[in-house]
């Protein structure tokens, strides 16, 4: 990016900031503003995002063998879920800061290696087995591949799954057509575009009666966690996520960098 439009970039950002920016703004909603003005300013590409997202996607691609067999080698369900749903929560790998490089997924082979332990208490897969539609918001390009695992195991349990994707151009944010490349469309009910994180006033009235009539949100991120938390629709949501900056550890009673699972609603 060069000096001057970088310069007006950020100008811009901060002017969107500072009219929305107060006690009470939900840090998803200010998330999308920052996004697109981003993408307004830089004339609607930001090219860098492209290949690091294709890199993603082929990076997961190379684990996911590994995963599957993880998830299904001991047959019985409900082992199948939680091990699916710590693969999932895994795969939200963004390191804190933001990324600097494709994600290489390292820390799921981790995980299924048994060097790091994903703590997963009953209540996540309570309110798995008691809905029957679920709305599952995908965060990442890349992570939406392990996610899909989670997602093919929900349909054979007999749940309706309609995916939440954003629109692209979104940083490195899933898109559809991240989500076709695993096929996740052939697996579920319905995908979604959203043009952003799913706060309630981006949302048309169709997307609202999709996630206020599910049984239960399975929601990936930070950026998801904190469009949804902040409105307290009563909405039930599993958050799957990684702890990435200090003001969400004191929420959550979680150490910086760790992985949490929390059902709220």
């Amino acid at each position: 990016m060069e000096g001057a439009t970088s310069e007006k970039l950020f100008g811009e950002l901060l002017k969107t900031a500072e009219s929305v920016l107060s006690e009470e703004t939900n840090l998803g909603l200010l998330a999308n503003l920052l996004v697109w003005k981003a993408y307004e300013v830089c004339g609607g590409k930001l090219s860098y995002f492209e290949g690091f997202k294709k890199a993603c996607n082929q990076n997961a691609s190379t684990i996911l063998p590994l995963v599957k067999r993880y998830v299904t080698e001991d047959g019985k369900e409900e082992e199948m879920l939680k091990r699916a749903i710590k693969v999932a929560c895994a795969a939200n790998v963004s390191p804190i800061g933001g990324p600097t490089k494709p994600y290489s997924f390292e820390e799921i082979k981790n995980v299924v290696e048994g060097v790091v332990e994903v703590e997963i208490g009953e209540e996540p897969l309570k309110v798995v087995y008691g809905a029957k539609k679920i709305v599952y918001i995908l965060d990442n390009a890349g992570e939406v591949g392990f996610d899909s695992v989670l997602i093919e195991l929900l349909k054979t349990m007999g749940k309706e799954v309609v995916v939440f994707v954003k629109r692209a151009p979104f940083f490195e944010d899933a898109s559809v057509d991240d989500v076709k490349y695993f096929s996740i469309e052939k697996l579920v009910d319905e995908v979604c575009e959203l043009s952003g994180f799913p706060v309630e006033v981006h949302l048309n009235e169709y997307q609202k009666e999709i996630l206020y009539s599910a049984d239960l949100v399975i929601s990936k991120g930070v950026g998801s966690y904190e469009a949804l938390g902040q409105e307290k629709k009563g909405t039930r949501v599993l958050y799957l996520l990684k702890a990435k900056c200090a003001p969400l550890t004191q929420v959550l009673g979680v150490r910086l960098g760790e992985y949490w699972l929390g059902v709220e609603g």
